[in-house]
C-alpha cells in the first residue's frame, strides 16, 4: 500500500539540513562506511542560497596571485615569514629517477600564490623554503623534497605531510591519492576540483588552478588534521617517527637501487623452460592437455576428470582452485601428483609475470631501479613500495632467492645486508613481558630451539630438527593469532595434536596467552590496538560475526607486534641516515624490504661503518629484550656473507 497515514516532510529529511557535521563524522567512522563518508557534504558550509563552499565559514575564494618576477616573490616570502603556517603544494613531473617542479602553489588565509617557475627565482624562495625555523604544511612531501633537491634547494621546516598526517589520524587509511585525501577529509564536491594525482602530476596537467585549489584544501585539512593527531595521542609518533623519514625515503628514491639485468634475463629463459616441462607434466598427469591458467578448465580437470573431492569453495559455492585449496588437496593422505606440480607452476609463473619479465624493464639509464616507497600503504606501519613492489619480493624459496643476484652494488662500492633477527618475536617478548621468553632472548639462546625445550619438556641439547621446525611454526604463528587449525595447515601435525602444543605453548609462555586474550579484550572495548610507537589501528570488523569477526581479533594481536617492528626499522633508518650525512661517508641506504636494510658503501670504510651500523640498529628502541642485527657483505644481495659484529 502507498497510502499509509505517515507524515513526511522531504525537505526535513534532507541529511546535510539538521546535521551535526562533527557527531555523523565521527558515528560513519566508527562503522567503517568510508564510501559513504565520502559522499556526504557535512564537512561543507552552506551558503544561504544552498551553495556549498570549499573555503568553509568566513572564507570566500579569492584570486590567485601570480609571482612572477624577483619583487613579488620577495613580497611573498615576507608576509609568510610571520604569521600562521602556509600550505604549500607543488607541481610535480618527470620520474622515477628525478623529478621537476614545474610550478607552485602556496595559501594562507584569504591569500593564494602561484609560482609559474620557481627554478627562476630559487634566490628569492630558497631562504624561505630551507628555514627549518619557517614552518610549511604539504601534500606529497617525499615528492616536492625530492624535485627541490634536483633544483638545488633542500626543503625544511615542513610542519604537516598532510597524506602521512591523516593516515596516522584516520587509524591506518590509505587514500591512494590527493582527491580521495580531499574527499576523505573534506568532502566528495572539493576533490574534483583538485588534481587527480599522487604527487606527480599526469604529462596533460598545467597550472595554476587545480594547483592552487591543491593548496587551499591542504590548508583546510591541516587545520583539522592537527587536533585529531593531538586528541588521539599521536602526535609524538609522527613528530619522531614518521616526519623525519620523509626525507631519508626521498633520497633513498633518488638514489634506487643497482639491478643486473642480465641476471633476471638468464634466470627468465631458465624458468621459461622449466615451465615448458612442467606444462606437459600436468597434461600427462591430468590424461589431457587443456589451459592450466584457465580456472574453469582447472575446475573440471580437478573435480570432473580426476575426481578430486572439494575441500574448499569459493564465495558463490563453486569449487575451488585457490591456493589454500590445493594445499588442503596436497594434505590428503595420497595426494595426486597433479597437485604438487600445480604449485611448482604457479610460483613459476609468478616469478615470471611479477619479477622477471617486468624489473628489466624498470632499470633506467643509471642501472638503477628507482621504487617509489609509501609510509601510508599499510595499516600496521611498514613502509610499502610501488613501481615495483619489492617488499613482496619472494626471498624465501630456492628461485625466489635467486632473483636476489641481481640486486648488486655500483661499480667500486659493495653491498651490505642489515637484517633484525627474529624482530617480531623480541617485540612480542617485551608487550607480553612473559619471562620465559624474556630469559630465551637475554641468554642469546636460539629462540625456535628453546621454545621447543619448553614445549617438548627436553634439554637444549636433545631438541630434533622436528621439535625445532614445529616450535618455529608455533613461534612465528603465535605473532599472528595462530589456531589449531591454521597450525595443522602449516605443520605436519594433525588438529588434536596442533592443539596440543599450543596449549602447551600457553602453559610455558603464560604471559603470551595473557597478551593475547588482553589486546583481544581492549581491541573490543576501545575498537583500536595501538604500537609502542603510538600508532593506532581501528578494527571495524571486530563487531562483525564468524570468520570477519575472527580476522579482526587475529589483526589486533598482531598490530602491536608487526606496527611496533616497523617502528623500530624507521628509527634505525632515521639514525642510520644521520649517522652517514653527518660524518659524510661515502655510503647510502638502497633498499627498505621486510626488516632489512640494503646499504652500499665504500669497502674501504667497512671497518668503521659495520660496528656503527649495529650500534644504531640495535639501540632504534629500548626493550626488555636487546635487538639483534645480522650483517653480511658481497658483491650482490644473494652473494652476501656474514660478518661478525662483535
Amino acid at each position: 500500500s502507498t497510502d499509509a497515514p505517515v507524515e513526511f516532510d522531504p525537505e526535513s529529511a534532507r541529511i546535510w539540513a539538521n546535521a551535526d557535521p562533527a557527531r555523523v563524522r565521527s558515528l560513519l567512522d566508527e562503522l567503517g562506511f568510508r564510501t559513504i563518508r565520502q559522499r556526504l557534504p557535512f564537512d561543507l558550509d552552506l551558503h544561504r542560497d544552498g551553495q556549498m563552499s570549499l573555503f568553509g565559514a568566513g572564507r570566500a575564494e579569492t584570486d590567485w596571485r601570480p609571482v612572477e618576477g624577483p619583487e613579488p616573490a620577495r613580497s611573498m616570502v615576507a608576509e609568510l615569514s610571520t604569521g600562521e603556517t602556509p600550505a604549500l603544494v607543488g607541481l610535480i613531473r618527470g620520474g622515477p629517477a628525478e623529478l621537476e617542479l614545474g610550478g607552485l602553489a602556496v595559501s594562507r588565509g584569504a591569500n593564494s600564490w602561484w609560482i609559474s617557475d620557481p627554478a627562476g627565482l630559487l634566490g628569492e624562495l630558497t631562504p624561505w623554503l630551507s628555514d627549518p625555523e619557517l614552518p610549511k604544511n604539504v601534500y606529497a612531501g617525499k615528492e616536492l623534497w625530492r624535485a627541490l633537491a634536483a633544483a638545488g634547494v633542500e626543503l625544511a621546516g615542513v610542519e604537516l605531510d598532510a597524506d602521512i598526517a591523516a593516515h596516522l589520524a584516520s587509524g591506518g587509511e590509505n587514500f591512494n591519492g590527493l582527491r580521495p585525501l580531499v574527499a576523505r577529509n573534506l568532502d566528495q564536491i572539493s576533490s574534483q576540483t583538485v588534481p587527480d594525482n599522487d604527487g606527480i602530476a599526469e604529462a596533460a596537467e598545467t597550472g595554476p588552478g587545480e594547483p592552487v585549489r591543491a593548496a587551499q584544501a591542504i590548508e583546510r585539512i591541516s587545520e583539522r588534521v592537527w587536533p585529531q593527531l593531538q586528541g588521539q595521542g599521536l602526535e609524538d609518533a609522527y613528530r619522531r617517527i614518521e616526519l623525519p623519514l620523509v626525507p631519508v625515503l626521498a633520497r633513498m628514491e633518488d638514489r634506487g637501487v643497482a639491478m643486473d639485468p642480465g641476471v633476471l634475463e638468464g634466470l627468465e629463459s631458465s624458468i621459461e623452460a622449466e615451465i615448458g616441462e612442467l606444462t606437459g607434466q600436468i597434461h600427462d598427469a591430468a590424461g589431457e592437455n587443456f589451459n592450466i591458467n584457465s580456472t574453469r578448465a582447472l575446475v573440471r580437470i580437478l573435480y570432473e576428470v580426476l575426481k578430486l573431492p572439494v575441500l574448499e569453495k569459493t564465495a558463490s559455492g563453486a569449487p575451488s582452485t585457490a591456493r589454500r585449496a590445493l594445499e588442503r588437496l596436497g594434505e590428503q593422505e595420497k595426494p595426486h601428483r597433479i597437485i604438487g606440480l600445480l604449485k611448482e607452476y604457479r610460483e613459476l609463473a609468478t616469478l615470471l609475470r611479477s619479477y622477471l619479465r617486468p624489473l628489466p624493464k624498470l632499470v633506467g639509464a643509471d642501472g638503477r631501479i628507482h621504487p617509489r616507497y609509501s609510509q601510508t600503504g599499510s595499516v600496521t606501519g611498514r613502509v610499502a613500495t610501488r613501481n615495483p613492489n619489492l617488499q613482496a619480493t619472494p626471498v624465501r624459496s630456492r628461485r625466489g632467492r635467486a632473483i636476489r643476484r641481481a640486486f648488486t652494488a655500483a661499480p667500486g662500492r659493495v653491498l651490505v645486508s642489515a637484517d633484525y633477527s627474529q624482530i617480531d618475536l623480541r617485540v612480542l617478548a617485551h608487550i607480553s613481558g612473559d619471562e620465559n621468553l624474556i630469559a630465551a632472548f637475554q641468554n642469546d639462546l636460539d629462540i625456535h630451539t628453546a621454545t621447543a625445550a619448553q614445549l617438548f619438556g627436553t634439554s637444549l641439547e636433545d631438541v630434533t630438527e622436528r621439535m625445532r621446525e614445529q616450535a618455529k611454526t608455533v613461534n612465528f604463528g603465535i605473532v599472528y593469532g595462530i589456531t589449531a587449525h591454521g597450525l595443522a595447515w602449516r605443520s605436519d601435525l594433525d588438529f588434536e595434536g596442533s592443539a596440543a602444543l599450543i596449549k602447551s605453548y600457553f602453559e610455558r609462555y603464560p604471559g603470551v596467552e595473557a597478551y593475547m586474550q588482553g589486546t583481544r579484550e581492549r581491541a573490543h572495548r576501545d575498537g583500536y590496538t595501538r604500537t609502542l610507537g603510538g600508532r593506532l589501528r581501528r578494527h571495524h570488523d571486530l563487531r562483525a560475526s564468524g570468520n570477519r569477526r575472527l580476522a579482526a581479533e587475529r589483526e589486533a594481536i598482531n598490530m602491536p607486534i608487526q606496527g611496533t617492528s616497523a617502528e623500530i626499522l624507521k628509527l634505525a633508518m632515521i639514525d642510520l641516515d644521520r649517522h652517514i650525512r653527518r660524518n659524510d661517508l661515502p655510503a647510502e641506504i638502497t633498499l627498505q624490504i621486510h626488516d632489512e636494510l640494503l646499504i652500499e658503501i665504500d669497502p674501504g670504510i667497512r671497518d668503521q661503518f659495520v660496528p656503527a651500523l649495529v650500534d644504531i640498529m640495535n639501540s632504534a628502541m629500548e626493550l626488555r629484550v636487546p635487538l639483534k642485527t645480522d650483517v653480511a657483505i658481497g658483491p650482490n644481495w644473494a652473494e652476501t656473507r656474514p660478518v661478525p659484529t662483535g
